[in-house]
């Protein structure tokens, strides 16, 4: 993560706020509305409103101007970080097609108060965007390979380990095993818990949301109290068996709530079943 993390703090020195174009040319103002500027890229207030309608729907947030003004600043957070991630994306060659970001949509369905349907008709039936949706699935896949490129680089397999888990797996045929990645958010001081549950539940709107985990952990993982394990295969049985009925209630792509433990919280995302 160190070259990212540079990338994305260079990034974030150049964003100019709305309030500083006060200076510039009223004509010029008045026809663009301007959020904030990452390197050559703009933001604009439009898509600001946009994304914040989308993500108080889909989460069941209450339409409410305290509501809105609330989670604003976090919206337009979200929105640079995805600009920085398609920025580093674009520098690294790495595209989404458009069948990719199709199929990613076809895949994502809401629950919040509509019952279990497609996402792309949520969005219609609530007339929100589309090309907003569009956006941050595209920001999110990008990124989502531009972090498993970096991982494919740092990670090497030796045939000896896959031998002893050859070996492993014959000497236990037919046991459950569930593939899970997590994020862990720890509580080193007790009165850093409100601004560890804020974070934790951010993280878990997020994902609700339909953001990918790697691309969560690659934005959150430079503070120190946050600790992302990448997917793993584990079997069933060897998990806490409060945790084991938890997760079999879970679809593949879904996530545990924050589920409070000794040292913080954590989120398990529930990505495959095997046998």
């Amino acid at each position: 993560m160190g070259n990212n993390s540079k990338v994305i703090g260079r990034g974030s020195a150049l964003i100019l706020l709305g309030a500083m174009l006060l200076t510039a040319p009223g004509a010029l103002a008045a026809r663009v509305n301007i959020a904030a500027v990452v390197g050559d890229d703009i933001i604009t207030s439009l898509e600001v409103s946009e994304r914040r309608d989308l993500i108080m729907a889909s989460s069941g947030i209450p339409a409410s101007v305290e509501n809105q003004q609330k989670i604003t600043p976090r919206i337009l957070q979200s929105l640079v970080d995805e600009t920085l991630q398609m920025q580093e994306a674009k520098r690294q060659s790495v595209s989404v097609s458009d069948e990719e970001l199709a199929g990613a949509i076809a895949e994502m369905t809401t629950t919040s108060g509509q019952g279990g349907i497609p996402f792309r008709d949520f969005v219609e039936k609530n007339g929100l965007s589309m090309r907003s949706v569009e956006k941050q699935v595209r920001a999110q896949l990008a990124w989502s390979k531009v972090v498993q490129r970096k991982l494919r680089r740092n990670v090497s397999i030796s045939q000896d380990e896959i031998a002893r888990a050859q070996l492993a797996e014959a000497a236990a045929p037919g046991e459950p095993e569930l593939r899970v990645a997590s994020i862990g958010v720890a509580i080193a001081k007790p009165q850093a818990e409100a601004a560890m549950t804020k974070l934790v539940e951010q993280i878990a709107l997020e994902l609700k949301s339909g953001a990918e985990m790697p691309a969560i952990a690659a934005r959150f993982v430079k503070k120190r109290e946050v600790v992302y394990e990448a997917p793993v295969w584990i079997p069933e049985s060897a998990l806490p068996p409060a945790l084991q009925q938890t997760l079999r209630a879970l679809a593949p792509g879904e996530a545990t709530p924050p589920l409070r433990n000794a040292g913080g919280f954590q989120i398990i995302q529930l990505l495959d079943r095997k046998v």
